[in-house]
């Protein structure tokens, strides 16, 4: 079991690395609207354990996770995959400058010339590159590491004395 002081030592160096992991992702994701959501937490179990989360995405950004990961032929299934109209017998309207003249487009208005398709099979979207590793957060989470080690020796110790110092205070040594 840990002490007063030592513990409340970690739990700071916790939150502070939280925090500038959240800051230093928010610079890599290249995005304000992505990085926007991005979000960190500390909470402590009951067997004194620390859990660190770090989150993105929400309604403003879906693609969040994608951008971090990767999708479709950039994820981890390597595959394409569909997007269908939200509404049952609807069709996809978009501009696509390279679509084969056979495919319909509309007329009028002011989608003219855009495309009509009932479902595409979508390639997906290549992950964000950071420092040379993709995602946004595994970048900012290697790089706040050394700051967290750094905070734990200085805090730690100085939690441990303060402990030790209290814990003799008016005792009597022989």
């Amino acid at each position: 079991m840990a002490t007063k002081n030592f513990d409340d030592a970690i739990y700071r160096s916790a939150i502070s690395y939280a925090g500038y992991v959240t800051v230093l992702a928010r610079k890599n994701v290249g995005s304000t609207r992505i990085g926007s959501t991005i979000s960190s937490s500390v909470k402590k179990d009951g067997n004194g354990k620390y859990y660190i989360r770090v989150r993105a995405g929400g309604k403003n950004a879906p693609d969040a996770r994608a951008r971090e990961f990767g999708s479709g032929l950039h994820g981890r299934l390597r595959a394409k995959y569909p997007i269908r109209p939200k509404k049952a017998g609807g069709a996809l309207v978009f501009p696509w400058d390279k679509a084969d003249p056979s495919i319909p487009r509309v007329k009028s208005g002011p989608k003219a010339g855009q495309v009509i398709l009932p479902m595409v099979m979508h390639p997906g979207v290549k992950p964000y590159h950071s420092d040379g590793q993709e995602g946004y957060i595994r970048p900012a989470i290697v790089k706040a590491k050394k700051t967290l080690r750094k905070n734990l020796k200085l805090r730690g110790s100085l939690g441990i004395r303060n402990d030790l110092r209290s814990s003799f205070k008016g005792a009597t040594v022989k």
